[in-house]
Formats: C-alpha cells, sequence, structure tokens
C-alpha cells in the first residue's frame, strides 16, 4: 500500500519503502498487513497488539491480546473482556460476544465469530 510494506529481518518485522529503505527505526514481533492508505497496519510487542502508520509511528500504543488491521475506519480487538472493535482512536464503537472478527469491506459489511459460528454484521454508523 502507498508503496509501503512489512518484512521480516533476522527476528523482527520493519516498514520498508519500494526502494527497500526502512522507513522508521521501530520493529516488531509480529504485523498484519496496511489495508489501504489511510488504515493503520496491526503489529505486536512483547506479545501485545497496537497499530502503525505508513509512516512507521506508533498511532496507538500495544494494549490488546490480539488485533487485526484498520478496515474503512475500524478494527478487530481482542482484549480481556473478549472481542470488540475500535476506531482510529483506540475507542472502543462496537461490542458483542465475538471471539474473533475480520476486516469491514466498503459497504459496511463484516464477519464476525460468536462461540459456535461467524454471522455478518453491517455497520450503519460510527459512534463519537
Amino acid at each position: 500500500t502507498e508503496g509501503c510494506f512489512f518484512a521480516k529481518e533476522g527476528e523482527k518485522y520493519s516498514i520498508y519503502n519500494i526502494k527497500g529503505e526502512k522507513v522508521s527505526d521501530l520493529e516488531f514481533d509480529n504485523c498484519d498487513i496496511f489495508i489501504n492508505k489511510d488504515s493503520y497496519a496491526a503489529v505486536s510487542v512483547d506479545d501485545k497488539w497496537g497499530f502503525v502508520n505508513l509512516k512507521g509511528e506508533m498511532v496507538i500504543d500495544c494494549q490488546f491480546n490480539s488485533a487485526k488491521s484498520f478496515s474503512n475506519g475500524l478494527a478487530f480487538v481482542s482484549t480481556e473482556e473478549g472481542g470488540a472493535f475500535v476506531n482510529t482512536d483506540g475507542l472502543v464503537v462496537i461490542t458483542g460476544d465475538f471471539v474473533d472478527g475480520e476486516y469491514f469491506n466498503d459497504k459496511g459489511m463484516c464477519l464476525v465469530k460468536g462461540e459456535a459460528f461467524w454471522q455478518p454484521i453491517q455497520r450503519y454508523y460510527t459512534l463519537n
């Protein structure tokens, strides 16, 4: 996305530009992908997940048990309390009995997993 990608060197991931240059000095134990140019990617450090932007800046500190990258303004995260979706400020905006969740598409649809099965949810609006 926008010429940036994650690559693993040794045991850590870093963000590189299309020329193969490191975008920042931050390193991560694991990472997800950049969904689009306006999204934040999920990254983990010391078994906690947070989010970085395309400049390699940490925009939401590593505080979640797991996370998926932002898609269309929201990201699935899991905490001790369960699964939820957060906005780009790191605030929980959608909760439920979620065990897992996927990415929101441009129509506001997303799949979430409850205890036994996957089901779609529709995003109609975001609380501020």
